[in-house]
């Protein structure tokens, strides 16, 4: 779980409630942290104009993590999930598409990602790899339908590079949309490899769904977490997520068409 700039591993966890949810199964969460900001808490390097720090090989270190998971900790290295908020999801994302950890993630899961053309350069030529994006409506720092501040560099808008990407490196196509509850679905009818994407009704710029919201912000009601998991088809004894097929259904997630 790769925590937001300015955040710190601890106030991840809290704001995710990952560590409550896989409570008594086997499932282990890791939440590796960033280079200090200016501001206090730590960063990744995305190579984003903006709320990211530089200098450094994030991508190395989450490979890195990934491989002392599998090797020090026993996990099964078909079944790991990748998880990002903000400046994490745009590590993530990057994570993604570079060759050292292709074929490694079961699921790339990007919330409220804060991501931009640099970040998304990156992507040029990449491997497909599994993509579930999370946006909301109410996000003010990457707001849904893009723009930024006069004079500050802007974000892309979520759902755009969604489509930009999903066709050009899931090679999907047939665009669809529904709506499901607390949100709406885009996904289409076939890709190489899982692209969905989903913006919440309500939640700002924080894990969909967390118990709590980081700086004092709504998380709302989506379930981030529990589509997350079911969408990656990793398992956990006991299960985290009880009714996953449930889940699923409810909210129309698509695999490889």
């Amino acid at each position: 779980m790769l925590h937001g700039f300015t955040a710190t591993p601890t106030g991840e966890e809290e704001v995710t409630g990952w560590s409550t949810k896989m409570g008594g199964t086997d499932v282990a969460v890791a939440y590796p942290e960033g280079s200090p900001t200016p501001n206090g808490g730590y960063g990744w390097a995305t190579g984003a104009a903006k709320d990211a720090t530089t200098g450094t090989d994030d991508v190395a270190d989450v490979n890195n993590v990934i491989s002392q998971l599998e090797t020090q900790d026993c996990v099964n290295p078909s079944q790991v999930l990748v998880a990002g908020e903000s400046n994490g999801s745009g590590l993530g994302l990057i994570t993604a598409c570079d060759h050292r950890t292709a074929g490694k993630v079961a699921l790339y899961a990007l919330a409220i990602p804060a991501v931009d053309p640099s970040v998304l350069s990156k992507c040029a030529g990449a491997q497909p790899f599994p993509l579930l994006e999370i946006a909301s409506y109410l996000d003010q720092t990457v707001p849904y339908n893009g723009g930024a501040p006069p004079g500050e560099p802007a974000f892309s808008a979520p759902l755009a590079w969604f489509q930009q990407l999903a066709p050009s490196v899931d090679g999907c196509t047939g665009p669809r949309s529904a709506t499901v509850p607390d949100g709406t679905h885009y996904f289409y009818v076939h890709c190489k490899e899982p692209a969905n994407f989903y913006v919440a009704n309500d939640g700002h710029h924080t894990w969909p769904g967390g118990p709590v919201g980081a700086g004092g912000l709504s998380p709302g009601v989506f379930p981030a977490s529990d589509l997350a998991w079911c969408a990656s088809g990793l398992i956990g004894s006991p299960p985290p997520v009880t009714d996953c097929a449930s889940v699923l259904a409810t909210y129309g997630y698509t695999s490889v068409g």
